[in-house]
């Protein structure tokens, strides 16, 4: 249980360190409330990813 704690604690600070980029990117280019735009949809990708693996994923049988 360890180790998936450290996994996802470690991807939310990689997530972090990734966003600062998009963020000076996007704010460079547009006004700040399209900059966050930009910025959730940067999360929204990995946030969509993960839904559907989760969902083709099949069930275990348990019987």
């Amino acid at each position: 249980m360890t180790f998936l704690n450290m996994f996802s604690m470690g991807g939310v600070g990689v997530m972090q360190f990734a966003s600062r980029p998009v963020y000076q990117t996007a704010s460079a280019a547009y006004p700040p409330a399209q900059a966050f735009a930009m910025l959730f949809l940067f999360f929204l990708i990995p946030l969509v990813i993960g839904y559907i693996l989760y969902f083709l994923t099949p069930e275990a049988d348990h019987g």
